[in-house]
């Protein structure tokens, strides 16, 4: 998987904080056969945690 989200950061929508990012891996929606970067995201602060997906590219 490449790891562009190392250079993304992402803010906690309640403290405002940098998130911490917990895992880092490849999903797959097999409805349309599609796989994702997925980057989960947590604020230890407020345990808000957050999912992003980026399509891969063919």
């Amino acid at each position: 998987m490449e790891n562009n989200s190392q250079n993304q950061n992402m803010k906690c929508p309640k403290c405002g904080k940098e998130m911490v990012i917990k895992k880092q891996d490849i999903s797959h929606d097999s409805k349309n056969n599609k796989q994702y970067n997925r980057t989960v995201y947590w604020c230890e602060q407020d345990d808000v945690w957050g999912n992003i997906e980026i399509p891969k590219k063919a």
